[in-house]
C-alpha cells in the first residue's frame, strides 16, 4: 500500500491493485491536464490537476459508498464493492483531454464556427474517451479488483455507471455515488477547487455529509436530519459557480483558447484520439506548445493574458443570458468573420445531473428537496453572456457585437 499526501483528505491509501493503475502511463497523464482550464488567469493559484482530483474521487466515493451501504442496510455493499466504485471514481476521468471542459468546448467551437464535423458528445466527450481507454487498457485492472464482488463483467459495470445507464441497483448505486446531486466528483472538486483557488465559497463538512446520505427506493437520498448538512453543499456548488467557475475573465480566457482550438482543428494540426495511446500526447503542455508556434493575439493573450478585453456594460445575466439562443448564429458568425478577435463566451448551468434532483428521506417518504428547504427552492439557474474583443478588432465587427447585445438587454 502507497499512501499519498492530499492538502484535502489528508492521507490518501492506494493499494497494490489501483497502484498498477495509478503507474499507467494513461493516468499519469492527467497530471499535465489542468483542473480548470485558464482559471488561473484570475486565481494562480488554481494550477491543480486531473490527476490528484481522481485520486480526491476514489477517496470520497470509497467513503461515502461504504457509509451508504451502512446507513441502508445493502448486503452487497462489500469490502470489494467499495473497492470497485472506488476504481470507478479513480478512472472517471481518464478520457479529459487538454484543458478539461475547455477543449470540449473547442470541439464544439469547430463544429459550429467552422463547420466541422468532430465528434462532439458536449460535457460528456471526455467520457466516451474515457470508456474507450478503460476498456482497452484497464480492464484486467478491473477485473482482478472485481473478484471479490458478484460483479461478472467491471467493464460494463463501469461504462452503465459513468453513463448513467444502469442494469442493476449496483450500477445504480455506483453511477449515484460518482455523479449526481450529491457526489464524490462534486465533493472532491468543490473543496479543491476552493482551496487552490484560496477562497471559501465551496467549502462544506463533507465528514459529515457522508454520514447522512441513505440509498433506498433506487435513489440516493438525504437523511432529514441531514437536510442542513445538503443545503450547506448546494449553498457552496451556488457559490462557486457564481464566483469561480463563471468568473467573467475566466470564461473570456477559456473562450480564446477554445477558438484557438477550433482553429487548430480546422487547420489540421490537431485531432481527436483514436486509440488510447495517442492520448498520451494530448496535454496542455502540446496544446501551448502548438500556440506558441502559431504567436499572433491568441498566443499573447492565452502566455501573457494580453490583448483581450470585456465589454463590462453588456453581461447578460438570467433571463436575458438564456435568451442568447435567438441572436447565437449571429455571434457564431461574427466570431469566424472577425477571426477569433471577438469573442461571445456563453456560460450555462446545465450539469448532466439536476443539482436540485434532490430527495429526503423522511417517515412519510421520499420528498424532493425542494419542498422540504427553502434554501434549496431559492436556489436556480446560473446563466451568463460575455462579450471580448481584441483592443485591435475591427470596429465593425465589435459594432457588431454590442449590438446584439444590446438588443438583448432591451427585449429581456
Amino acid at each position: 500500500m502507497k499512501l499519498v499526501r492530499d492538502p484535502i483528505h489528508g492521507f490518501i491509501e492506494i493499494d497494490e491493485d489501483k497502484i498498477e493503475i495509478v503507474s499507467n502511463p494513461l493516468f499519469q497523464r492527467l497530471r499535465f491536464i489542468s483542473q480548470t482550464g485558464l482559471a488561473s488567469h484570475v486565481y494562480p493559484g488554481m494550477t491543480h490537476t486531473r490527476f490528484e482530483h481522481s485520486l480526491g474521487v476514489m477517496k470520497a466515493s470509497s467513503e461515502i459508498v461504504k457509509r451508504v451501504g451502512e446507513n441502508s442496510g445493502l448486503d452487497f455493499v462489500s469490502k470489494g464493492f467499495v473497492n470497485l466504485v472506488s476504481s470507478v471514481g479513480m478512472l472517471h476521468d481518464i478520457g479529459h483531454l487538454p484543458f478539461s471542459h475547455t477543449f470540449e468546448l473547442g470541439l464544439e467551437m469547430a463544429n459550429k464556427v467552422y463547420g466541422l464535423r468532430l465528434e462532439d458528445n458536449g460535457r460528456k466527450t471526455h467520457v466516451h474517451i474515457g470508456l474507450r481507454v478503460i476498456e482497452e487498457e484497464f480492464a484486467k485492472n478491473l477485473e482482478k479488483i472485481s473478484k471479490e464482488t458478484n460483479i461478472s463483467d467491471p467493464v460494463k459495470f463501469t461504462k452503465d455507471a459513468l453513463l448513467d445507464v444502469p442494469k442493476s441497483e449496483e450500477e445504480r448505486l455506483c453511477s449515484y455515488i460518482i455523479s449526481s446531486s450529491i457526489d464524490a466528483d462534486r465533493s472532491d472538486y468543490l473543496l479543491r477547487d476552493s482551496y487552490y483557488a484560496g477562497v471559501v465559497y465551496g467549502l462544506f463538512d463533507l465528514e459529515r455529509l457522508k454520514r447522512i446520505l441513505v440509498y433506498r427506493d433506487g435513489k440516493l437520498q438525504v437523511l432529514e436530519k441531514g437536510v442542513p448538512i445538503a443545503e450547506e453543499f448546494l449553498l457552496g456548488r451556488t457559490h462557486m459557480y457564481q464566483n469561480v467557475y463563471f468568473h467573467s475573465v475566466v470564461g473570456m480566457f477559456n473562450a480564446i483558447l477554445a477558438l484557438a482550438l477550433a482553429k487548430m482543428f480546422k487547420d489540421g494540426e490537431l485531432s481527436l484520439p483514436n486509440k488510447s495511446e495517442e492520448l498520451l500526447d494530448m496535454t496542455d503542455f502540446r496544446i501551448l506548445t502548438e500556440v506558441g508556434k502559431k504567436g499572433g493575439y491568441a498566443h499573447d493573450a492565452i502566455l501573457f493574458r494580453k490583448g483581450f478585453k470585456r465589454a463590462k456594460d453588456l453581461e447578460l445575466n438570467g433571463e436575458c443570458a438564456r435568451m442568447f439562443y435567438q441572436v447565437r448564429k449571429e455571434a457564431i458568425d461574427i466570431m469566424r468573420d472577425s477571426d477569433g478577435m471577438v469573442v461571445f463566451h456563453e456560460f450555462s448551468d446545465a450539469p448532466d445531473q439536476d443539482p436540485l434532483n434532490l430527495f429526503v428521506y423522511t417517515k412519510e417518504g421520499p420528498k424532493e428537496m425542494k419542498t422540504v428547504s427553502k434554501v434549496a427552492g431559492a436556489l436556480g439557474r446560473i446563466d451568463k453572456v460575455v462579450l471580448a474583443f481584441h483592443e485591435t478588432a475591427n470596429s465593425s465587427m465589435v459594432d457588431r457585437a454590442r449590438s446584439l447585445l444590446e438588443w438583448l438587454k432591451s427585449t429581456c
